[in-house]
């Protein structure tokens, strides 16, 4: 019952005295609601509708008539988040065995499940009694296991197999079918799904490409927001899906067409650095096609460098780059980041902190302040490459413990998970396993500080401004100049523009020949 509902009774059963006066109040109630509702009925739409009978501001009848043949469809929803297996059907199962013609039924669920995935299914009534009143007491054993002891993949992959059996809806929509199943067992799994779809509508949301690939693109709906704020669901053929899809993540079709060259990078003042940079170097990125695309972050590298993504590039033969800052970043992520990719792109993760640590050049800071406080009408005091040498010593000294305190938090303040499928057992337990794991972080504290002062201390004489946040770094200089550097005001690009071709660090000269290098075999 409705909330507002409940609350105009329980008022009306206080404000009466006996028994008739209550009724007397529902029945007014009663009245009074079937009077809104027709007033809502008759109502008329603020934007006019598209009918059969032309424009119209009024909801046709046939719309209610379809709603309601829709509710009549039986109807099965599976979220990327799905219910684990368990004893509800271990119970459906067993009923199978006494049921008439259930136990064939049952026999061509278990030849399908063992077809399938390798492994026999199979329930029986405990053992013992345990459990609650009223919930199902069966046990579904899988491979001679209870089910509770199979990986998550197996588990996902028999969610929604018995679910498509025992069921047996005309209606499906299925949420990232392929989490937690290895590539093998999400190709059978798309197998049976496509096997399925002959007799059952079945919608699918994905990123795998064992699901979705060139020869299903007729079958491919894109669904998204537009400049209205409405929601839209386009049927895209073969031909569009090369932009349309890319297009979904950001990428503009030009980016699909224009360039035989791609590079990912953070945010915009690292293009406009990148391409200062290579004016400077003679390399021509217009004359090499190379467009790059603005990731807005690196929490955003898993999105764009998606399979979907990848494949609908290569398949274009399109040459990519990711260029990434190191930040707090070790050698096991940058690892992770080149297996994500799988040799379809390079990953370039900077060997300084950030893009701002390569412009860390004294006389092109001079420029810099005296451009700059030319701008801002400040008073021109005397400022030298000397005096920026040793405010630039100064500064970066105090920056030390800012290191630290950076790569110790990348360190110890990593998220704590307790709501996935990788994590077993009652809310006590993942709570306590949660406690388990901060409480050694705490306890692991005092000797991963001093680690991580150690590793600092040993490259802090030979590296220290690679090590420290450059636009932090910057910042600090500009004040005590009497200026302000703003990154997003361009500030980063502005040192680029200034620094002397000469003055470039090797490692950028090398990407930008790189990316302007020609195929061997063109």
């Amino acid at each position: 019952m409705r909330t507002d509902l409940r609350a105009a009774i329980a008022a009306r059963l206080n404000a009466a005295n006996t028994q008739e006066e209550f009724q007397s109040g529902v029945t007014e109630l009663i009245a009074d609601t079937k009077q809104k509702m027709e007033e809502s009925a008759r109502r008329e739409t603020e934007g006019s509708l598209s009918a059969f009978a032309g424009e119209t501001r009024t909801i046709p009848a046939y719309v209610e008539w379809l709603i309601e043949a829709f509710a009549e469809v039986p109807f099965l929803h599976l979220g990327e988040r799905k219910q684990q297996i368990g004893r509800e059907e271990a119970q459906t199962l067993l009923q199978l065995k006494v049921r008439r013609k259930g136990p064939d039924r049952l026999v061509t669920i278990q030849q399908t499940i063992r077809a399938l995935l390798g492994v026999t299914v199979d329930a029986f009534e405990p053992e013992t009694s345990e459990g609650r009143p009223g919930e199902p007491k069966a046990e579904m054993d899988v491979g001679d296991f209870l089910v509770e002891a199979n990986g998550a993949g197996i588990r996902e992959a028999l969610r929604i197999i018995l679910d498509l059996e025992l069921k047996q809806p005309e209606l499906v929509l299925i949420e990232e079918p392929e989490v937690h199943l290895h590539p093998g067992l999400s190709r059978v799994v798309a197998r049976y799904l496509r096997e399925k779809s002959s007799d059952i509508q079945l919608f699918i949301t994905t990123q795998s490409t064992d699901f979705i690939d060139s020869v299903s693109f007729k079958n491919l709906y894109l669904v998204c927001r537009g400049n209205t704020g409405k929601t839209g669901c386009e049927l895209i053929g073969g031909d569009d899906a090369v932009a349309r899809i890319p297009a979904e993540l950001g990428l503009r079709p030009s980016t699909i067409f224009m360039f035989d060259r791609l590079v990912f990078v953070e945010g915009a003042s690292d293009e406009a650095v990148l391409r200062e940079l290579a004016r400077k170097s003679d390399v021509d990125l217009a004359r090499c096609n190379v467009g790059f695309v603005h990731m807005g972050g690196i929490r955003n590298f898993g999105h764009c460098a998606a399979e979907a993504t990848l494949q609908v590039f290569t398949r274009r033969r399109i040459r990519l780059w990711f260029v990434a800052d190191r930040d707090e970043r070790d050698d096991a992520e940058v690892v992770r980041m080149m297996r994500r990719l799988n040799g379809r792109a390079r990953l370039v993760v900077l060997k300084k902190r950030e893009l701002e640590n390569y412009l860390l050049d004294a006389a092109t800071i001079v420029q810099f302040i005296k451009e700059k406080r030319s701008l801002a009408g400040v008073g021109n005091d005397r400022v030298d490459v000397d005096s920026v040498r040793q405010a630039l010593q100064e500064e970066v000294g105090g920056l030390k413990e800012e290191v630290i305190r950076l790569r110790l938090e990348r360190k110890t303040l990593g998220p704590v998970f307790l709501h996935t499928r990788d994590v077993m057992g009652s809310l006590e337990e993942r709570l306590d396993k949660g406690l388990a794991e901060l409480t050694e972080r705490k306890t692991k504290l005092g000797e991963d500080t001093n680690s991580v002062r150690t590793a600092v201390d040993v490259q802090w004489d030979a590296d220290a401004f690679g090590l420290v946040p450059g636009s932090t770094l910057l910042a600090k200089l500009a004040e005590r100049f009497g200026i302000v550097f703003s990154k997003d005001r361009g500030d980063t690009e502005r040192l680029a523009r200034l620094l002397p071709a000469e003055s470039i660090d090797k490692e950028l000269r090398e990407l930008l020949e790189d990316i302007s290098r020609e195929r061997q075999e063109d």
